[in-house]
């Protein structure tokens, strides 16, 4: 460890909004507050901010990157506040911590690595110079490239926006045949889309290999250059929906598998150039290696970083390392942390039996009183509607489960008799549409 020149009290940092999970953003603040530091947070909903101990609020908006770096630095400016390190919990605000580091002096990764991260074009074309990084992959910039895109990736293969993350407005390609039909519902949806997240990079599309395998994700930090892995996670997905419903730390992956996975994040990171912050890098354990997904230059959420690996791993908090990395200062010792975990931890999000309004969700009190479940956060509760993702994004998760236990115990078996306590039902969409019950507000 360290030692500070002077107390959290005199320093002040500046959140670029937090994350939207309730328990993740409570998380984020306590970070924070609880070692004592000011905190200014610059977002485009402060009512969420309401009761929480901020010393500033700002209202900007933060995906309005031209407009909200002037309302920030006019506010730090007018109220004479010194910002001793900026924080971007969500892709969305990446690009702009790169603007204020810039533009304060502070510790962050270069606006022109934040692109590279931010746009996966970009990032493709990066790690064509990291060995075994890319599937297959082709950049179209209109219907007129698309026959060659697909016959040249092969199908099935998926329609993915430059700018977006999350799972959000991507489209399959099943047979050569459907390609053009996709691909115009494809720009037609995320057209459509008010969030900013949707229209990023929006000139460019990419058209990726489908790949087959088992899903991961490696989280960590990087200060200096120098590339610290704190833990791999195992991910389950319904591809029928999409939805990432699970994620359990530390992985389970054999130990040369999970050596190549963090050898080639690794090479990733550094590659791409990012730099005091957080990553999450999304990847997928297949029969010819590990191949990169995704790579996101924050750290992810999912609660990994605020429940996972500090349960499973206690006394390591990726958020108050975070703090400090921002800073130009770092508390890690080791530059690689998956090996030291004491236990296994995983989030599970709850999901009805299919589209509807809920009817009950019922049991949730008596998962609590178990002593393997760490957290049960609700969402949703009766008379709400559960639609696909693409229709409304996080509109199909009533809730998550957080669950712990020993290093000799069966995780996943203890989060199938917690879920089993759960009595989740709703009436289904297609009876809602016969009129078969009212369903108001």
């Amino acid at each position: 460890m360290f030692a500070w020149n002077d107390s959290p009290a005199d320093r002040c940092l500046l959140y670029l909004d937090t994350r939207e999970l309730p328990n993740e953003r409570e998380a984020q603040l306590r970070a924070a507050l609880d070692q004592g530091y000011r905190l200014a947070v610059a977002t485009p909903t402060p009512g969420a901010y309401r009761g929480h101990p901020l010393t500033h609020l700002i209202e900007a908006p933060v995906g309005d990157y031209d407009k909200a770096e002037e309302v920030i630095i006019d506010y730090l400016d007018r109220h004479g506040v010194t910002v001793d390190g900026v924080v971007a919990w969500k892709d969305r605000e990446v690009e702009l911590v790169s603007r204020l580091g810039a533009r304060l002096g502070l510790p962050a990764t270069s606006p022109a690595a934040a692109v590279n991260v931010r746009n996966k074009v970009r990032t493709r074309l990066v790690l064509d110079g990291v060995e075994g990084a890319n599937p297959r992959y082709a950049v179209v910039r209109g219907e007129e490239e698309l026959a060659a895109a697909v016959a040249e990736v092969g199908t099935p293969c998926l329609l993915k926006p430059a700018g977006n993350s999350g799972s959000r407005g991507i489209r399959r390609i099943a047979d050569p045949a459907e390609a053009a039909t996709v691909y115009r519902e494809f720009r037609s949806h995320n057209g459509a889309q008010t969030g900013e997240m949707f229209h990023y990079y929006a000139d460019a599309v990419l058209v990726e290999e489908e790949l087959q395998g088992t899903e991961h994700s490696v989280n960590g930090v990087v200060t200096g250059g120098r590339v610290i892995t704190l833990a791999v996670a195992d991910k389950l997905f319904d591809r029928s929906l999409p939805l990432q419903y699970q994620n359990i730390v530390p992985s389970r992956l054999p130990e040369p598998v999970r050596e190549e996975a963090l050898d080639v994040v690794r090479r990733a990171v550094t590659a791409l150039g990012i730099d005091h912050c957080g990553f999450h890098a999304d990847v997928m354990a297949t029969g010819d290696g590990v191949r990169i997904l995704e790579v996101g230059g924050r750290l992810g959420g999912e609660l990994i970083n605020s429940h996972l690996i500090p349960l499973a791993q206690p006394g390591l908090s990726p958020y108050r390392a975070l703090l400090d990395l921002v800073q130009g200062r770092c508390p890690l010792e080791h530059d690689d942390y998956t090996g030291r975990f004491q236990g296994f931890a995983a989030s599970r999000v709850l999901m009805p039996p299919g589209f509807g309004v809920l009817d009950r969700v019922e049991g949730v009190q008596d998962v609590r009183r178990d002593p393997r479940c760490r957290d049960v956060m609700q969402l949703y509760g009766p008379g709400q509607e559960m639609v696909p993702p693409h229709v409304r994004f996080k509109a199909y998760e009533i809730g998550y489960l957080v669950a712990q236990c020993g290093p000799d115990e069966d995780i996943d078996a203890a989060l199938a008799d917690l879920l089993g306590r759960l009595t989740i039902t709703v009436t289904k969409a297609d009876a809602i549409e016969r009129g078969k019950r009212l369903h108001v507000g």
